[in-house]
């Protein structure tokens, strides 16, 4: 028997951050995450499929269209590269709440419930002019000068970042013929445990100069601006595809506010009922155990525990995982 989709657990990162002589010598990270395998395996495929935006909070819309799109991949209808405008309004609508609602209160400002508003109604109405006008606000400003005073990572100017490039469904197998188990726990591209996201999707351009944290919140700013001045292009927060693995076994890629989403569904013969479904969300890129999180974290001073602290959720937030963070420190 399945459990209900009110009984799934959408999941947790968890940190542990081993600590001697007043620096962190070990960092740990698991993002553990619900097996969606096992709540839709065995049922008709059109009804496992509407039941994956029910069983995702965040990202509704994207994880419902990568269901859709890969199932009708497995029945052999693929999906070339374009911006769905539905996914591309929520990635936007998640930059935004992140911007205004979430980071400012971190940053020591208050929360910009009127400007959200503004802003979610232009974008809800395709109204550009006006999101521009709203960008063009000066808390913009000052919420950038606040990210430029926060503490972040020591960098070097060498460090060569692993970003997960932007790539068709088709183009993914090249990578991953199948999506496994192992791949969705623990993603890995050319050996490299990449990042994703708005920063990936910019490749890492960073013309401001901005330290790490504060580069990942000016990319989702750009993303905006972007949509704004109609100048988004596929590859771009929204973008969609899907491919044919194989006979009765179908893939989708979406492009997600937080990164690249791949759904795969595998259809038994008749092509009516789900054998085996498969997802690697952003969070486990992002959370990676061996991914930048880690570099971040070794080798901080952990002399002080709440500016440790503080220093992992600015860390934890500028790759904005899906699920709730814990941290455990020794």
């Amino acid at each position: 028997m399945t459990a209900p989709v009110s009984a799934i657990d959408a999941g947790c990162v968890k940190i542990q951050l081993d600590c001697q002589h007043g620096r962190v010598v070990a960092a740990t990270i698991q993002a553990e995450r619900p097996d969606v395998a096992r709540v839709l395996c065995g049922k008709p495929a059109d009804a496992a499929v509407a039941l994956v935006p029910l069983i995702f909070a965040l990202c509704g819309r994207a994880q419902g269209r990568a269901a859709a799109l890969a199932l009708a991949a497995a029945r052999g209808i693929e999906t070339a590269p374009h911006l769905d405008a539905a996914v591309e309004c929520e990635v936007l609508r998640e930059h935004l709440w992140r911007l205004l609602l979430d980071l400012p209160p971190m940053l020591g400002l208050n929360a910009q419930h009127g400007m959200f508003a503004v802003a979610l109604r232009a974008l809800n109405l395709g109204a550009r002019d006006t999101l521009a006008e709203s960008l063009n606000d000066p808390f913009w400003n000052q919420l950038m000068a606040a990210l430029a005073d926060q503490d972040e990572p020591d960098t070097i100017l060498d460090d060569v970042e692993a970003l997960l490039p932007a790539m068709s469904a088709h183009q993914s197998l090249v990578f991953w013929p199948r999506l496994t188990r192992a791949l969705s726990q623990a993603p890995l591209w050319q050996g490299l445990a990449a990042e994703t996201g708005a920063y990936a999707r910019w490749g890492g351009q960073n013309p401001a100069g901005a330290p790490p944290f504060a580069a990942r919140w000016h990319a989702r700013c750009a993303e905006l601006w972007s949509w704004a001045a109609d100048e988004a292009k596929v590859d771009a927060g929204g973008t969609v595809s899907a491919a044919v693995v194989a006979p009765g076994i179908g893939r989708a890629l979406v492009e997600t506010a937080r990164g690249v989403l791949m759904h795969e569904i595998t259809l038994d013969p008749g092509g009516y009922e789900v054998v085996d479904y498969r997802i690697v969300a952003p969070t486990e890129w992002n959370f990676h155990p061996q991914g930048i999180l880690s570099e971040w974290l070794l080798g901080r001073a952990a002399d002080d525990a709440g500016a440790l602290e503080r220093f992992v959720s600015s860390a934890v937030s500028a790759l904005d995982p899906c699920v709730r963070w814990e941290l455990r420190r020794n």
